[in-house]
């Protein structure tokens, strides 16, 4: 009987240890500390140095000179090969930031 009663508290112990852990972890997913919908937003450079660069290098994205409208043309055919890598938002930064440090003259 004796036996029977510690399985018991055992199996209880374990079943509150396993929902308090599970608890943790879904209170615990904002780990960057902010308040969930305020996460840090990029600069165009930052999102160019960040995102771009996971395909090109730097050097490749400067070294053609372009205008303002091929620079935004040349943004849209790579959101067009990867549509989740920037949001609109992000997307208007770099061609920004692309027309500004890289346009013809």
């Amino acid at each position: 009987m004796l036996k029977k009663n510690n399985l018991w508290v055992l199996l209880l112990l374990l079943l509150t240890a396993v929902i308090f852990v599970g608890c943790s972890i879904i209170e615990g997913t904002n780990d960057n500390k902010k308040p969930l919908g305020q996460e840090t937003k990029l600069t165009g450079q930052q999102l160019v140095e960040s995102r771009c660069s996971q395909c090109h290098t730097l050097d490749r994205l400067t070294s053609k000179e372009r205008d303002n409208s091929e620079w935004r043309k040349q943004a849209e055919r790579m959101l067009d090969k990867s549509p989740d890598l920037l949001t609109e938002e992000e997307y208007e930064l770099v061609v920004s930031y692309l027309q500004e440090q890289n346009s013809k003259q």
